[in-house]
């Protein structure tokens, strides 16, 4: 019943926000690769890499709308892929590669505060580092946490046809199901609400100290070069906040409710963590551009040049003895006729 009523809207909401964020993550990636300053150090490589995996994994959720249907530990597929295969085996990829684009998500999210305070406690370290082998570095972490991510959730996959661990739903059409392991799938579960609680906790300390040692290092920094520590101190808090109440939290949330799905209320918990995590990268992409005065300017003056184009050219009709002559002026000349007639009224 729940599923009946519930499964058109949310599968219209995820279809109109792949509208609205597609958009808007690709400008906010294009505004920080190119109007990111030197000053701001490897601060936008974070930045792009977080909205890239973010932008991946919202290509894959697009794809493929999963609707919980506990207390079977199973999901329906809806989404454009429904139109294209009923094969399980594409559902459980897709869904397999959207939570290893999660998972990479929240791991970038959270190596901001550990760089930051790399940066100021081993600068000199950090600048014998070139920088194709921190992309080697991170790329083969990336990898190494996808195909973790990739072998643990095919360790957990079953066919629908064998799944015979709680009643499954009347309508088997688009299931894929996944099997609880016992005491097995309880503990990864545990281990992976632990170790969300442990990043968060392990980022919190991170920000303590960076303020602590800027509080003691306050004496030997310029006012600009003060004020852009405090922006980023700003700015390392705010995507904590955010990525422990949009990835972190729905991610535990996400855990609990699959090991305990005969609980009340897990399906619609499940969607809440889902939407949740869909607009985390939105919300960040927004966030970054407001906060960093580079990127805010340049949208402020891309915005002003595309409304400038569309009434930068205004034609005027101008009488004279044998024709009718027709001249365009940029807005700056009515300005000054403007400017003029008061002069002469004055």
């Amino acid at each position: 019943m729940a599923e009946a009523v519930f499964s058109l809207p949310y599968d219209m909401l995820l279809n109109v926000s792949v509208v609205v964020h597609f958009p808007i993550k690709l400008f906010s990636m294009y505004i920080v690769y190119r109007y990111s300053p030197s000053s701001m150090g490897a601060m936008p490589y974070f930045i792009l890499n977080m909205l890239a995996w973010d932008f991946l994994g919202n290509v894959f959720r697009a794809l493929l709308h999963n609707y919980p249907v506990f207390p079977a530990v199973c999901s329906r597929a809806y989404g454009p892929i429904i139109l294209v295969t009923d094969n399980e085996l594409v559902y459980h990829f897709l869904f397999a590669s959207t939570i290893a684009c999660v998972v990479n998500c929240a791991v970038t999210s959270l190596h901001a505060c550990p760089y930051r305070y790399a940066v100021f406690i081993f600068p000199t370290h950090l600048k014998r580092v070139k920088r194709s082998w921190a992309i080697a570095f991170f790329a083969v972490i990336y990898t190494g946490y996808t195909i973790v991510t990739f072998v643990v959730y095919w360790f957990f996959t079953i066919s629908s046809e064998d799944y015979d661990f709680e009643k499954k739903p009347a309508d088997t059409r688009r299931l894929f199901c996944f099997q609880p392991r016992g005491w097995m799938g309880l503990a990864v579960g545990i281990c992976a609400v632990l170790t969300c609680f442990l990043l968060i906790m392990g980022v919190f300390v991170f920000y303590w100290l960076i303020k602590r040692h800027l509080a003691s290092m306050a004496h030997l920094y310029s006012a600009q070069t003060a004020d852009l520590h405090r922006k980023f101190i700003r700015y390392l808090l705010i995507i904590t906040v955010m990525c422990a109440c949009f990835e972190q939290l729905p991610m535990i949330i996400a855990c609990l409710c699959s090991a305990f799905p005969e609980f009340h209320y897990t399906n619609e918990l499940m969607l809440l963590c889902q939407i949740l995590l869909f607009n985390y990268g939105t919300v960040f992409s927004i966030v970054s551009i407001l906060i960093f005065k580079p990127y805010s300017q340049a949208v402020r003056r891309i915005f002003e040049r595309l409304v400038s184009r569309k009434v930068s050219n205004v034609t005027i009709v101008v009488p004279t003895q044998n024709s009718i002559k027709t001249t365009r002026y940029s807005p700056l000349f009515y300005d000054g006729i403007s400017a003029m007639c008061c002069l002469i009224g004055d």
